[in-house]
């Protein structure tokens, strides 16, 4: 009975040892390429800066970004177009400024010229001529003063500015409206140098260029001031944006850093499991079959 016993022990061990599955590395060897998987991904992760860079990272976070990118996109065209606009206001009043201080001198011009009295008629002709200069220099602004390809002071011409109406009787007795502006000192009844000329009109004309000058300087920092309200705006929006695209994009260094080292730690137990598992397996075998006694 004994030897029965001892025979049949032994067989029944080795049916219930499995030799050609190891479980134990089976698992080990799935913990290995979780880790492995993990360890390549804390380093893509740290490489490029982003925690998702493929779809499969963060699906739902991948589409989230995708609408943030278009934003901010957006955004930048706008900041861009804001900026270009207030920077071409700025080249307007910048030239403008220099033709509000040509008609300032020229105010003064004008005003001397009156005091005929006081004045010869050398220095009234003088006069003429530096008005004349003048007009002729606000025409040469308005030709030459160019932003981006555009003449931006094209309707800032002596023409078009200090327009002043006049009704005057015509030489067959009805009455016309006469329009004048900045371009006609320096002819017929506007001429600084002649005695007679209607010093008073020359003056209502200046006058009038002046305070048209100082209206249209007064309304581009009117939207000088618009402009750079909507860039602040528009570039909080943009710092928001960007702070909610990085918060889901961009990696945590820290806690990248901590997971990598948390994965290399499982992937090297794992290779160590695997080992032991394959050692310790092998080893069960040959004593369990070191150990059968040849039957009978």
């Amino acid at each position: 009975m004994d030897s029965t016993r001892g025979s049949h022990g032994p067989i029944h061990l080795v049916a219930m040892l499995t030799i050609g599955t190891n479980l134990a590395r089976m698992i080990a060897g799935r913990s290995i390429r979780q880790s492995s998987h993990d360890v390549a991904q804390s380093l893509e992760r740290l490489a490029t800066g982003k925690q998702i860079n493929r779809a499969s990272d963060d699906p739902a976070g991948m589409i989230a970004v995708n609408e943030f990118a278009s934003q901010q996109s957006k955004l930048n065209k706008k900041i861009e177009r804001l900026e270009l606009e207030d920077k071409r206001y700025g080249a307007m009043d910048g030239a403008q400024s220099v033709i509000s201080d040509l008609l300032v001198e020229l105010q003064g011009t004008v005003v001397q010229a009156a005091n005929t009295g006081g004045t010869s008629a050398g220095e009234r002709q003088g006069m003429q001529i530096e008005a004349e200069s003048i007009v002729k220099t606000i025409n040469h602004l308005a030709d030459t003063t160019i932003y981006n390809g555009d003449h931006i002071l094209s309707h800032q011409r002596a023409e078009n500015m200090g327009v002043v109406y006049r009704d005057e009787k015509q030489p067959d007795g009805t009455t016309k409206s006469v329009r004048y502006s900045l371009v006609d000192l320096g002819k017929g009844k506007l001429n600084l140098g002649d005695e007679k000329s209607d010093h008073e009109l020359a003056q209502q004309i200046v006058d009038a260029a002046a305070s048209g000058i100082t209206t249209q300087r007064a309304a581009i920092g009117r939207n000088m001031k618009e402009l750079q309200v909507d860039i602040h705006q528009a570039m909080t929006e943009m710092e928001n944006v960007t702070a909610a695209r990085s918060q889901i994009e961009d990696t945590d260094y820290a806690a990248e850093t901590s997971k990598l080292v948390r994965a290399q730690v499982l992937q090297q137990a794992g290779i160590f499991t695997a080992q032991l598992a394959e050692h310790m397996n092998s080893d069960a075998a040959l004593r369990l079959l070191s150990a059968i006694q040849p039957i009978k």
